[in-house]
């Protein structure tokens, strides 16, 4: 779709060349016969073809830059932690997963800060066992990182090593 309207604003610009030369060459054929001339001075054809030039110009302009702009700022990695957040939600165990040690380790596409962590997680009817992984943490979220902190989580039944963390509910 934003092809198409790239497409749109290019044409729009192509016509408004088009346009922009065509009246400007009326432009000059008429002021060379002025006086004797019969016809309209061509300058309204001038500024549309200026208007259409300049306004699809900057609308293809602005159409490429938007894409280029969502896919920096959502990047396809975060339509995969997306989906599994969300599946994990239909289908994990909910859980609590008490912080041992958080590192950063940099930061992801969108500016979050990216944390190794090494969490000890508690499932119902399961013994405590130990989880380490990277994940994004929301900006506002890290101070919950610290040692001995809990956190909720959802883990993947299949895979217990695998789980994303509920920033969202805030447990002590």
């Amino acid at each position: 779709m934003r092809a198409l309207l790239a497409l749109g604003g290019g044409a729009a610009a192509a016509l408004g060349l088009g346009l922009l030369v065509w009246a400007v060459r009326q432009q000059v054929a008429w002021s060379d016969c002025q006086v004797h001339c019969l016809g309209r001075n061509p300058w309204p054809l001038t500024a549309l073809g200026i208007l259409l030039l300049v306004g699809g110009g900057f609308f293809g302009a602005w159409v490429v830059v938007s894409d280029h702009a969502g896919r920096v700022l959502h990047p396809v990695g975060h339509d995969r932690d997306r989906e599994e957040r969300d599946r994990l939600r239909r289908v994990g165990r909910a859980g609590i997963a008490r912080v041992l040690d958080a590192t950063e380790a940099g930061t992801d596409p969108v500016g979050d800060p990216v944390v190794e962590v090494q969490l000890a997680v508690e499932l119902e009817g399961q013994a405590p066992y130990e989880v380490r992984q990277r994940t994004a943490v929301p900006r506002g979220r890290v101070d919950r990182l610290r040692a001995g902190r809990s956190l909720r989580v959802l883990v993947d039944p299949q895979d217990p090593q695998r789980l994303v963390v509920e920033w969202a509910g805030r447990v002590t």
